[in-house]
């Protein structure tokens, strides 16, 4: 059925704003509900234009030679990460 999907959207949406309630209060109220609280923001995570997978780009091209691209400039870019020496031991030794 083509609309199936559509019907399946709908309930999360509706329901979005009491499970956020949810969290605020028991947030409030000194309980801890990770699970939950996790729940919602993957939610909102999933339906944003910009998701965190720039932070993955980022990463990536700091440990490999991947490149990234950027919103509002074209291209692909790479930045020369600066990797800091660890100090030396005055003693020669570990």
């Amino acid at each position: 059925m083509a609309c199936g999907f559509v019907s399946l959207q709908t309930p999360p949406l509706r329901s979005a704003p009491a499970a956020r309630e949810v969290v605020i209060k028991n947030i409030a109220a000194g309980i801890s509900i990770p699970a939950y609280a996790n729940t919602v923001s993957y939610f909102d995570a999933i339906r944003s234009g910009q998701s965190p997978s720039n932070l993955i780009q980022a990463q990536r091209d700091y440990f490999g030679a991947h490149t990234y691209e950027l919103i509002g400039k074209e291209g692909v870019f790479h930045t020369e990460w600066v990797k800091e020496e660890p100090p030396k031991s005055p003693h020669g030794g570990l």
